[in-house]
């Protein structure tokens, strides 16, 4: 899936996800999977990051492990 990001240079495809836990309905393990093409212009690009962000525990929510990759994804960009 497409990402729309403003933080970051280039086209990220990832996505969310979550499972939930046996005994309730909160998530207890979430993540953030995919890649970005740093150099959107080009056809083809050779600056690809692949990344997977995988988090448990009671903040275990796909988007808390969005935010994760993002804040590690602007330290890595070249």
């Amino acid at each position: 899936m497409l990402v729309q990001t403003s933080e970051l240079p280039g086209t990220m495809h990832a996505k969310t996800g979550s499972c939930l836990r046996a005994e309730d309905s909160d998530p207890d393990h979430g993540w953030f999977i995919g890649w970005i093409d740093w150099d959107k212009n080009r056809n083809r690009n050779l600056a690809t990051t692949w990344f997977v962000i995988s988090i448990i525990g009671e903040e275990a929510r796909g988007w808390n492990a969005q935010a994760i990759a993002l804040e590690l994804l602007k330290e890595l960009q070249p």
